[in-house]
């Protein structure tokens, strides 16, 4: 095994017999000679130890299929998805290979075609993630093998502007309630503050009544977001709502026939809230849904000038700061504070 360069100051290159008795020549992508004989030394190494350099199995179909193999303490929804973001990889750069030298300028113009087609700048990011995964992994197993996206810097995400319901327009939707399935599927988030995959996944068995308490906990298919189990207090019209709320299933939200919305990632609940806010005559505006009630029970705990750690604490943030994004300040609050200036 030897290290060269091409020309005079350009990138250092690396050239080895593998096991197949073919002459290998690969460049170590560095200038400097000390880290090239370290990336050198890192091939001979994995030479010694038995481990394949990566050679024709560099396609990128190849290191999918391998990766897929290994097993992974994922959730069952997150492997799913991970798998859906490394079908579209395969299916549109599955041919190529990550020692190509013009690998990294193909994910770009991946990323590129997929914004064209109308999709979303966090779901791009998405799959290039799940593709730098793979490439992660198998730098672990192909000691020759060298990260082309490395350093690739993610789409920046339009910041989509959140917005909570006002005292009106809360009173609207409360109205436009029909039934006691449909008061639970509102009164859940909008008294609680909830994140979707918390009400979703809610069991019967972790309401307590008698103590006026929800338990937020990891349970089967289930892990909170910050992995930290939590108490929620029940207020007087949410124990009204589930004192009269159907039970047809060990989940608390579910269709009327019986399926819980967890089987659906509660998609269709989130298109049902859509539904009622227009039927509520609250006009739904981009990113607009169960969310919406997260950032709505943020916003009039602060109006009751209940201090930012306790809502934090309610709600499962970690850092005060995030308040400052969920606590929106209404227009008529903002008048009425207005006509109250006095001067001294």
């Amino acid at each position: 095994m030897r290290i060269y360069q091409r020309a005079t100051g350009g990138p250092w290159w690396v050239g080895f017999t593998d096991s197949k008795g073919n002459y290998v020549r690969q460049s170590l992508g560095t200038r400097d000679q000390s880290e090239a004989q370290r990336k050198a030394y890192e091939i001979a190494l994995g030479k010694a130890e038995g481990k394949t350099l990566v050679g024709e199995k560099a396609e990128v179909t190849s290191l999918i299929d391998q990766f897929l193999k290994q097993h992974r303490q994922l959730r069952p929804r997150s492997h799913k998805r991970l798998q859906g973001q490394l079908k579209m990889i395969r299916k549109r750069l599955g041919k190529r290979s990550v020692i190509d030298r013009d690998f990294r300028g193909a994910v770009k113009a991946y990323r590129a075609k997929r914004l064209e087609e109308g999709r979303a700048v966090r779901t791009v990011n998405a799959e290039v993630s799940a593709l730098r995964q793979v490439i992660v992994w198998a730098r672990d197993v192909y000691p020759d093998l060298e990260n082309p996206l490395a350093d690739l810097r993610r789409l920046r995400v339009p910041r989509t502007e959140a917005r909570a319901l006002g005292p009106s327009e809360v009173r609207r939707l409360l109205a436009a309630l029909r039934t006691p399935e449909e008061r639970l599927r509102v009164g859940l988030f909008l008294y609680t503050g909830f994140r979707k995959s918390e009400g979703i996944h809610l069991w019967w068995s972790h309401v307590d009544l008698e103590r006026g308490v929800i338990s937020i906990e990891p349970h089967e298919g289930f892990v909170p977001k910050n992995g930290e189990p939590r108490l929620v207090p029940i207020c007087p019209a949410l124990e009204r709502i589930l004192q009269s709320a159907p039970r047809r299933s060990t989940y608390v939200l579910t269709t009327q026939g019986g399926r819980p919305f967890v089987a659906d990632d509660g998609n269709p609940l989130t298109r049902w809230v859509q539904r009622l806010y227009r039927r509520a005559g609250i006009a739904v505006t981009k990113g607009m849904g169960l969310h919406t009630l997260r950032h709505t029970y943020c916003s009039h705990l602060a109006r009751q000038n209940i201090r930012a750690e306790i809502r934090a604490k309610l709600v499962g943030h970690r850092t005060l700061a995030v308040q400052d994004v969920y606590s929106h300040t209404f227009e008529q609050d903002a008048l009425e504070a207005g006509r109250g200036l006095r001067y001294a």
